[in-house]
């Protein structure tokens, strides 16, 4: 099933559940959204490798690359994970 196909369906749904209303196609149009973004990073971390910006006791910004296809978060906050290239 395409994310178009999916994103349809839940349209459908709501207008069976009589509760078609631009607050809850709001939300649907969203989840699309993110679902694509996530989908764009999985590959990207597959790809690449998870990239994280860590601070060094220097205060340097080294860049340290992980294992393709292995997301590894390192010592400090995991909020700062990010995929670069």
């Amino acid at each position: 099933m395409t994310m178009k196909q999916v994103e349809q369906s839940l349209l459908d749904q709501l207008r069976a559940a009589g509760a078609d209303i631009e607050a809850f196609r709001g939300l649907i149009s969203d989840y699309v959204a993110m679902y694509r973004v996530c989908e764009l990073l999985k590959r990207d971390i597959r790809k690449n490798g998870a990239m994280i910006e860590a601070v060094g006791s220097t205060g340097q910004k080294p860049c340290h690359q992980g294992i393709p296809g292995h997301v590894q978060v390192h010592a400090g906050n995991p909020e700062t994970a990010r995929t670069e290239h």
